[in-house]
């Protein structure tokens, strides 16, 4: 049996010394492998290669959109640039809208044109969501003051004349009386009278309304009657009221 397992070890010997060199075919797969691996990490190079000159791309870009774009973030009308220049656009527009609107075209206009001009380089839509609430305020403070005025007891605008009336009302806001003021007027007055406001007409208790809402409605009734000929209509009645007031 030790004989059997030496010739064995013997056979074994003489096979691996007659056995052949590994073939050419073999030799050349194992050299493709070892090119495809150094090739991987060519390839693994050239990656982050890529990687890092896309990260650089990426951060100079970043630094001139912070350079270039405008800002974004929020915007804020008080104490800027453009602050002086829209209250006097406001101021302007007040006496014929009484209240904002929305959208306000020529607002915008305005807006973008004192926004280039003052090189103030925020977002457009940022800004207008600003400057309509900024001027939602100051409207709500100018009619403040033109109901103190309607409402005085030590003027009597009930005996004044449209354009007299209207300059008494308006003065903070505008030097000239022209038509769609006087129409403004006309709407301020009328509902006045009807709801017993003039002085003269006023009764001991006072009178138990939300003004600004109700006048509102009053303006739209008025705004929304389609008769061409209804401003000489409504100017005419309120001039006859002003005879009859000033006979009271």
């Amino acid at each position: 049996m030790y004989e059997d397992s030496q010739k064995t070890i013997e056979n074994s010997e003489t096979m691996f010394s007659d056995s052949e060199p590994p073939s050419p075919r073999l030799l050349s797969r194992h050299s493709g492998a070892s090119n495809s691996c150094h090739g991987c990490v060519e390839n693994t190079k050239l990656l982050k290669q890529v990687l890092q000159e896309l990260k650089e791309l990426k951060e100079e870009l970043s630094k001139n959109t912070n350079k270039q774009s405008p800002n974004t973030t929020g915007f804020t009308v008080e104490k800027s640039p453009i602050e002086a220049p829209l209250v006097e656009h406001l101021k302007k527009k007040f006496p014929i809208m009484l209240f904002p609107v929305n959208p306000d075209t020529e607002l915008k206009a305005k807006v973008t044109v004192l926004l280039q001009k003052n090189g103030v380089t925020a977002d457009l839509p940022v800004v207008l969501r600003s400057v309509r609430k900024y001027a939602a305020r100051k409207f709500v403070d100018f009619r403040a003051q033109t109901k103190s005025k309607l409402l005085s007891e030590k003027l009597d605008v009930g005996a004044m004349q449209l354009a007299e009336l209207a300059r008494t009302i308006f003065s903070k806001f505008t030097d000239a009386v022209n038509l769609e003021i006087i129409k403004m007027t006309i709407i301020l007055r009328s509902f006045c009278h009807e709801k017993k406001l003039l002085k003269k007409l006023r009764g001991r208790e006072p009178v138990s309304l939300d003004f600004w809402v109700e006048l509102k409605e009053h303006k739209e009734r008025i705004d929304s009657d389609e008769d061409p000929l209804k401003w000489e209509k409504l100017q005419a009645r309120e001039e006859k009221r002003i005879e009859r007031y000033e006979k009271l």
